[in-house]
């Protein structure tokens, strides 16, 4: 499991039991997620722009304030914080997208890590928006773990889901070998950050967000099962 610590740990507790009584979990964050101590102090009539549950984090209570998110575990994250959050799309390009169609006529403020994509404040603000970036977390690198490492170089399959370009590029360029992992991507993106020779190979999820890839890895633990 690549995902920061929290993020992962959620993951693998949605997973199904039956699934989880066959497969051994490795937990390697390869990024930590840490607050940059920045803040954003919304008025009463100012509107968020999430792009992650992070983002939501390390925000303000929402105090009933106006959020567009990316994704349903997103946009509950900003619920659950007090925010009136909508979905916007399943990716920050789709965001980026939709409120570019009818910019919102709040000031909006992207509550958003040190790394982020979609190239959200240029594109709105392109289309009309008044948009300030906050960056209120950073993704730190972490190391391949000892226990990742020794599994990708043993002889078992590995199954490697990938949420983000990002951790991505930070696996392909650590892993000591790829001919046991079985990689699976949370989108197309993420895909096109593995080594052009086994691009093809990679399983990418029917939609871009955690229940899909829960779906995919579910699956291809089957079909490995099964031979």
């Amino acid at each position: 499991m690549t995902r920061p610590l929290a993020a992962g740990q959620r993951f693998v507790a949605a997973l199904p039991d039956h699934l989880l009584a066959r497969i051994e979990v490795i937990e390697t964050p390869l990024l930590r997620v840490e607050p940059t101590g920045a803040a954003a102090e919304l008025g009463p009539s100012d509107a968020a722009v999430f792009t992650s549950a992070n983002g939501v984090r390390w925000a303000q209570d929402g105090a009933g304030r106006i959020a567009f998110c990316v994704g349903p575990a997103t946009t509950q994250a900003a619920r659950d914080c007090g925010w009136a959050a909508s979905q916007c799309g399943e990716t920050a390009d789709e965001l980026a997208q939709t409120l570019a169609a009818n910019p919102p006529e709040q000031r909006l403020f992207h509550l958003s890590g040190t790394h982020t994509r979609g190239d959200i404040v240029t594109r709105l603000s392109k289309a009309g928006a008044d948009i300030t970036r906050v960056a209120l977390y950073d993704q730190a690198r972490c190391d391949l773990t000892d226990a990742a490492r020794d599994a990708l170089d043993g002889d078992r399959h590995v199954l490697i889901p990938l949420f983000s370009p990002r951790t991505a590029t930070q696996f392909f360029a650590q892993a000591p070998r790829l001919d046991r992992a079985v990689l699976l991507a949370l989108s197309h993106a993420v895909a096109d950050c593995a080594p052009a020779s086994i691009r093809g190979a990679v399983i990418v999820s029917a939609a871009p967000n955690a229940s899909a890839m829960a779906k995919a890895l579910e699956d291809t633990a089957d079909r490995l099962a099964a031979g």
